[in-house]
């Protein structure tokens, strides 16, 4: 006798491999038969004709660790579970909530603040007392957690912008073996943020080491995605190798340099684009793409575990603090604001966001990887979220928007915007979604070995408005690029979005349907399912979802979500 039978399906097992028709048993949290189930009992039976079944959708690339902390699970995270997701990595770009040490726990709060997440207190250190933490709390989908290196640096170094020393690197090792130990899948860095953007290769390569003692990943926001974004493949593929530890590329992308062209091309985008839909154009040239791609290849052909994943949005999301140079973020946020008080550091800091050229190293003085400012311009970067009232009206604007209504240049209405939030804003960067923009996306997104991640910065306010991935990122695959653009057909869409991203980080019993597995499972019309928006472009919940198992629980039934319901776990390795 099943607990659940869903009878009648299009079966996308989440190998890859052709869908076949047939019916899945459920019992407890498990998935106990399927195929043809001819003849079975159950106690409750989902008819799934004209419907396909898949595993839950794997979200490779989350932050929602940070937004579990004190916060109602159900605001958070419903508009995630009702779009199929049923596990997310989190810990990504270097973040994570643990460890930490009494005497930094604000620096890290700090740092956690900075990404709209509203968290008054870390009441743990080690990663086993946030694990307890996190297991005593009502969560809707599974957390896989990632250590993140930014953690524990400021941990063992606080904001130091220089080199570790051997005390400081054989301390950080020992943190990140504590934290495998707990249970993380694996470690993540964040070079392009404080405080990752002052540590040296070696440091992270010794880092590394002690996964191999796990079996375990090293997952990167790179250094630099912009004209350095080579060199910074190769860096992280130079210690993955050294370490012999598989590599994650984390939502690989490239920012054009285009310096004063920047506002010229985002004012003739509509041309380029009316006249693309009449004779087809080629995508912008991105040197920078290609040379990153060749240099993957070379590192798989040598025999280099790599992974990659990617946002399949034309449109990023992250804290402001980025916007600001290097040097101006040492110490944190709180240093940060102080630069922007003092007229002196103030006027070195408007000089340096709108001349600089990226040039590697990154950790040199006056190096920079990615200065969105000068390589894109103000035009393309949108206020996504900030925590007071006052300001709620800037978001969705460009900075010149919010400029004109100041009376004021970009840069100052930036820092009037930090000073007024204290340093808590989250911007988009990119431009909207249409064929041409889209183009140079599509080879990415498309390679064999790129998973999905939403990568969903989620508003520090109630009713702020979480970017369209947090809606309706995995239906856009099936709907937007297999179904309507066919870049690749349903079976690869599920594939990157379950059996591949549970793989990298060895999720076991997730990820694929068979029996023994999971019951993580998502019921989805393929004629409907896609991400949806209000007529004003708010984003909406998905369409096209129909039911959503997790642990064997059945939380959205007939598209209704239920609230009584808080079925995820934590997934320690």
């Amino acid at each position: 006798m099943f607990d659940y039978l869903i009878e009648g399906g299009l079966i996308i097992d989440g190998s890859g491999r052709k869908p076949f028709s047939g019916d899945v048993g459920i019992v407890g949290d498990r998935i106990e038969g399927l195929g043809r189930l001819e003849g079975a009992q159950a106690r409750n039976v989902v008819r799934a004709a004209g419907l396909a079944v898949s595993p839950g959708f794997i979200d490779i690339h989350s932050h929602h660790d940070l937004y579990v902390i004190d916060q109602d699970p159900i605001e958070r995270f419903e508009f995630f579970v009702r779009q199929g997701v049923t596990t997310c990595v989190v810990g990504n770009c270097g973040w994570s909530a643990a460890p930490c040490v009494p005497e930094r726990k604000h620096m890290l709060l700090d740092l956690i603040r900075s990404m709209g997440a509203p968290v008054e207190n870390l009441s743990w250190s080690t990663m086993e007392e946030y694990f307890a933490y996190l297991e005593g709390r009502s969560l809707l989908c599974n957390l896989a957690q990632l250590v993140g290196h930014g953690a524990v640096r400021i941990a063992v170094m606080g904001g130091e912008n220089r080199f570790c020393t051997a005390d400081e690197s054989k301390r950080m090792q020992d943190m990140v073996r504590q934290s495998l130990s707990a249970g993380c899948i694996g470690l993540s860095s964040g070079l392009m943020y404080y405080p990752g953007m002052y540590c040296h290769t070696d440091e992270l390569v010794d880092m590394a080491k002690v996964l191999t003692e796990f079996g375990r990943p090293y997952a990167t926001h790179l250094r630099g995605y912009c004209t350095t974004l080579e060199n910074s493949i190769d860096e992280a593929i130079t210690i993955a190798e050294a370490a012999r530890v598989p590599l994650q590329i984390s939502h690989l992308h490239a920012v054009p340099y285009l310096g004063r062209m920047s506002n010229l091309l985002y004012g003739i985008i509509n041309l380029i684009e009316t006249v693309n839909a009449v004779v087809p154009l080629p995508p912008l040239p991105n040197p920078a793409l290609n040379s990153g791609f060749k240099r993957i290849q070379a590192a798989l052909d040598h025999g280099i575990d790599v992974g990659m994943d990617i946002v399949p949005y034309t449109l990023g999301n992250t804290t402001a603090t980025i916007l600001f140079p290097p040097w101006a973020n040492r110490g944190g946020k709180s240093k940060l604001l102080e630069h922007i008080r003092n007229p002196v550091t103030r006027k070195r800091m408007e000089k340096e966001m709108t001349t600089t050229v990226p040039k590697w190293p990154h950790w040199e003085e006056g190096s920079w990887s990615d200065p969105y400012i000068s390589a894109i311009g103000w035009k393309p970067i949108r206020v996504l979220s900030v925590s007071s009232d006052r300001n709620q009206w800037t978001k969705g604007k460009s900075f010149p928007e919010i400029a004109g209504e100041w009376k004021t240049t970009e840069f100052s209405a930036l820092c009037r915007l930090m000073l007024e939030e204290d340093g808590e804003v989250a911007f988009t960067f990119g431009f909207p979604a249409r064929p041409w923009i889209e183009k140079m996306f599509n080879k990415i997104l498309a390679h064999s070995l790129m998973s999905i991640g939403a990568d969903s910065v989620i508003p520090a306010r109630k009713n702020g408005t979480p970017p369209p991935s947090a809606y309706g990122c995995f239906p856009r695959i099936i709907g937007h690029y297999s179904r309507e653009l066919g870049l690749f057909p349903v079976e690869e869409a599920v594939r990157k979005m379950t059996s591949l991203p549970a793989s990298r980080y060895k999720l076991a019993g997730r990820g694929m349907l068979k029996e023994g597995a999971y019951a993580d499972l998502v019921v989805f019309d393929p004629l409907e399912i896609d991400e949806s928006f209000a007529d004003d472009g708010t984003p909406k919940y998905a369409k096209g979802i129909s039911h959503v198992f997790i642990n064997g629980q059945h939380i959205v039934q007939s598209g209704r979500f239920d609230r009584q319901l808080f079925p995820g776990r934590v997934l320690r390795a």
